[in-house]
């Protein structure tokens, strides 16, 4: 018995002095260890209080970014296996378990269930028929990191984004201010997009170019539970803009002439996957009320840092906004014309982190006329009489989004820019200081100022006259009056040194006549008139029923002999003629007595009031002078 005694204290000795001699070299083995910083060993706290192998993943070696143990990162390069096959708005599908438990932050990059990524928190993981559905609510960056710092530019091209050298240089707040320092290459360059412009939207034409270039910037910081993050995009763009309009009531029109979902943009920070898309677009848009017709152009240049900065300690959308709008100013020209016209170019860019919250932008400029003018021949006037006022001012309108709370659970939507920039170009025109009696006058040419009809005098029967001015330096070339018994009545031409000619028709009936060449054109509006259809002297017939008038364009752009052409051939030539507005569109007509037949309306008889030029074309000034005489034709004002 005391032999089983001492052989078990001799163990207890012996198992003591092994115990005592490790503890006593891991104590050296500590000593020896050089002392980290506090950083460091939270970083090492953090690395060693658990063997979970994910915890080792989300290490990283950058002292900026610190990423939360529970973060899971799904990404394209991962098995097919390991990815969701199926992603809804609260819940994702996998083939197999996926390992994830509740509270698990997922972040994906570009994926193809999800092409814009996401960040989601796990609620709820069970087995289906399918696979494992695993429910989730919406995570933000601070369900992500404990601790980031991020500032990237990137320059945005059709072929995708390119990163820049400006990234940590300064801060988003301050990005235009740091600009005044040397440019770099890239910037400098020529603009990577480019569109030109030619469209129609009633009752407004568009035409012109325009160029830029744009980078956009992000910045991230969190720390202590609390984020900041900055969206902007600096730009520099080159445009030029022609608007024409015609129109007799109010009216607002806008037209894409550009239109890109541009690649995403994918980065790391630290393990973290983050993802930005970007769509951009281009904008022509006119808005006014006006009676007459009136043309605009102008040209600009703009370099702008346009965006927004949040702070989740104030919960606050700040706006970054620095730049500048350069133009030489707006041109003008009208025949006759009352009211407002806007013309404006807008370039956007939605660009939202994980498509999901961010930035909605919208820059451009935009010229304004407003006020009354119209043609005059009144030496000292310059070819205009009237008053206007006209301006270039900024355009910009934006939004910080939040379709799913990304960044801040805390952040709101917050419109950017909401209110009226000052012109950086306006002026104030008028013909002269007292351009209302400009208005007023009218000039007198070699047969009077006003011409009317002679029909009802020659006969001396009660038919209705009709009265048309005559501007300087045209002459009456015909002019014949007939009985009631000849096909036409009265004919008036008017015509100018070139041929160009207008001419009133008064006709018995139709004048008819066998043609197989058929036409085709384009009827739009060119101006108003101030014809107004009412009784006709010596009858009680209505002709109100007629509608309103208009100076009308017939662009003819097809011709076709029956018999001999399958289809019309395309000729390019154009007429002007006095005709109700319900002929707007595209017509076909035989070509049969001329254009007379086609472009006449009854009251009661055919009458017809049309300006032709002998190659189907016309000069700038002898538009506005037909324009001007076929606008005059009324009823004649007789004492």
């Amino acid at each position: 018995m005391k032999k089983w005694i001492r052989a078990v204290l001799a163990g207890t000795i012996i198992l003591a002095l092994i115990l005592f001699g490790i503890f006593a070299a891991q104590n050296t083995q500590k000593s020896t260890k050089p002392e980290q910083n506090p950083e460091e060993q939270n970083t090492s706290v953090s690395e060693n209080s658990t063997s979970d192998e994910s915890t080792a993943e989300n290490s990283t070696d950058d002292p900026d970014i610190i990423v939360k143990d529970n973060v899971k990162v799904i990404t394209n390069e991962m098995k097919s296996e390991d990815q969701p096959t199926e992603v809804s708005d609260n819940s994702l599908t996998f083939e197999k378990d996926p390992g994830y438990q509740t509270g698990d932050v997922l972040v994906a990059g570009e994926i193809s269930a999800a092409p814009s990524g996401f960040i989601r928190k796990v609620v709820q993981i069970e087995k289906t028929n399918q696979g494992y559905r695993v429910e989730t609510e919406p995570a933000t960056l601070l369900d992500v990191f404990e601790k980031a710092h991020i500032i990237k530019q990137f320059r945005l091209t059709e072929d995708g984004a390119s990163e820049t050298g400006n990234n940590s240089a300064y801060i988003i707040k301050r990005l235009s201010e740091d600009e005044s320092e040397e440019e770099t290459e890239e910037e400098n360059s020529d603009y990577d997009y480019s569109v030109s412009i030619n469209v129609e939207e009633e009752p407004v034409q568009f035409s012109g170019e325009a160029g830029w270039g744009c980078w956009l910037e992000l910045q991230i910081d969190i720390e202590d539970g609390e984020v900041q993050c900055g969206i902007a995009v600096r730009s520099k763009a080159g445009i030029s803009l022609e608007c024409g309009a015609n129109s007799e009531k109010e009216f607002e029109k806008e037209k894409t002439v550009y239109e890109r979902k541009l690649p995403n943009i994918e980065f790391n920070a630290g393990i973290v996957p983050i993802v930005i898309t970007n769509h951009m677009e281009a904008v022509v848009g006119a808005a006014g009320s006006l009676e007459g017709g009136i043309h605009s152009s102008y040209g600009a240049t703009a370099d702008s840092t346009l965006g927004f900065q949040y702070d989740s300690r104030t919960g606050k959308v700040e706006e970054v906004k620095e730049g500048n709008l350069n133009s030489d100013g707006l041109e003008w020209s009208t025949v006759e014309v009352n009211g407002r016209l806007e013309a404006y170019i807008d370039i956007r860019l939605s660009a939202k982190l994980y498509d999901s919250a961010g930035l909605n932008l919208s820059g451009g400029a935009v010229g304004k006329a407003e006020g009354q003018a119209k043609v005059s021949m009144k030496d000292d006037l310059g070819g205009y009489a009237g008053s206007l006022e006209l301006s270039i001012s900024p355009r910009i309108k934006g939004k910080a989004v939040v379709d799913i709370p990304v960044i801040d659970k805390k952040m709101q939507e917050t419109d950017l820019f909401d209110r009226t920039f000052d012109p950086i170009w306006s002026k104030h025109w008028e013909s002269s200081a007292d351009w209302q009696k400009d208005m007023e006058w009218t000039e007198t040419g070699e047969q009077g100022d006003i011409y009317v009809t002679r029909y009802g005098e020659v006969n001396q029967c009660d038919s209705t006259a009709f009265q048309f001015e005559i501007p300087k330096g045209w002459e009456i070339q015909t002019e014949e009056v007939g009985g009631s018994m000849d096909a036409v009545r009265e004919n008036v031409v008017l015509t100018n040194e070139r041929g160009v000619t207008v001419s009133f028709w008064y006709c018995q009936g139709a004048l008819g006549g066998y043609s197989r060449d058929m036409l085709k054109a384009q009827v739009s509006q060119a101006d108003t008139s101030n014809f107004v259809p009412g009784y006709p002297w010596g009858t009680d017939r209505d002709c109100s029923d007629l509608g309103e008038f208009m100076v009308a364009r017939v662009h003819i752009t097809g011709e076709m002999m029956a018999g001999i052409d399958d289809d019309y051939v395309p000729v390019d030539s154009t007429l002007f003629a006095v005709i109700p507005t319900s002929r707007l569109g595209e017509i076909e007509f035989a070509g049969q007595a001329g254009d007379v037949d086609e472009f006449s309306f009854d009251y009661p008889t055919p009458v017809a009031f049309i300006a032709e030029a002998p190659d189907g074309t016309f000069t700038e000034k002898e538009e506005e002078q037909v324009i001007r005489i076929l606008k005059s034709f009324k009823v004649a004002e007789l004492d």
